[in-house]
């Protein structure tokens, strides 16, 4: 206190003073200056630095192992997915289907009796002088079973009419295929003689059978298994096998066929009444005829 009180009465001494505290703070300010300069990089370096040490992770215990706990799902019943409103609408459409088929087939097969008929009809017309022919081949051959007095020679020649009639059925098919007729097809299908022979003996006792048990029956049977000599030609199947094709085929339009049958019936007695002259036409027709039916049941079957 004496001190400052003296430098405040004395100026010459508050001179020096002032003096002294000017060089403290030039050099002060000198020793700032001759200070390194940090740059603001290193300074954030540091500071990352320092913020990284203290998240550096903590050591902790490791826990002892937990038993599991069983875990229970709930069951549940799977749920029935809604009808679609589509699968009514594939139903009655099915069914549509189903009941326009028989309709279909029945109009097809009207048309297909008409057909064959008229397929027959162009058919002995476009080869009058073959089919002229091969019915007085028919006519001889029958003629000599009748007028031959030995019975060896009348199973010879009876056996020789039948294999050709089974060429007869063969030529009538190819025709029916869109093949020329030909001679050598009459003499054919002797190998399936025995077969043949057999499913007649089959298909007569049937007929009669039927016949026997008021008529209408024994017609029926005889429309049903009535392909069966046309399946054995061109399938080579035995009697009983053909029988069941037969009445596969025939399956549904029974009806049709009975009146088919009789058409063909009403034609041959035609031509019997034209002085007998008539069946050289009439007989072909009614084989060829029976052929496109026949061909026409198996497309449709």
């Amino acid at each position: 206190m004496l001190q400052s009180f003296i430098i405040f009465i004395n100026p010459a001494s508050l001179i020096t003073v002032m003096k002294k505290k000017v060089k403290k703070a030039i050099a002060k300010v000198k020793h700032k200056s001759h200070k390194p300069k940090v740059s603001k990089k290193s300074e954030n370096t540091e500071s990352h630095k320092k913020k990284a040490s203290d998240l550096q992770p903590i050591a902790t215990r490791e826990l002892p192992p937990q038993p599991e706990k069983e875990v229970f799902h709930e069951f549940k019943e799977p749920e029935e997915a809604p009808e679609s409103k589509e699968e009514p609408k594939e139903k009655e459409e099915l069914e549509e289907k189903e009941e326009a088929e028989p309709e279909t087939k029945e109009q097809e097969h009207k048309v297909v009796v008409g057909e064959a008929i008229e397929f027959g009809w162009n058919s002995v017309k476009q080869h009058a002088g073959f089919f002229i022919g091969v019915f007085l081949l028919f006519f001889a051959l029958s003629f000599m079973i009748y007028g031959a007095g030995a019975l060896g020679t009348r199973i010879v020649l009876g056996l020789l009419v039948s294999g050709m009639s089974l060429g007869y059925r063969k030529l009538a098919i190819d025709m029916v295929d869109g093949k020329p007729p030909e001679f050598k097809e009459l003499f054919s299908c002797f190998s399936l003689l025995l077969k043949y022979l057999l499913g007649a003996i089959m298909y007569s006792i049937i007929v009669a059978a039927g016949l026997v048990f008021f008529v209408i029956p024994g017609i029926i049977w005889a429309v049903q298994f009535g392909f069966y000599s046309f399946v054995i030609v061109k399938e080579r199947s035995w009697p009983w096998g053909a029988l069941k094709k037969s009445s596969a085929l025939t399956s549904g339009v029974r009806g049709k066929l009975i009146i088919f049958a009789l058409a063909l019936l009403g034609i041959n007695l035609l031509g019997v009444l034209a002085l007998g002259i008539g069946i050289i036409i009439t007989i072909p027709l009614s084989v060829i005829a029976a052929a496109h039916v026949f061909n026409q049941l198996e497309e449709n079957a």
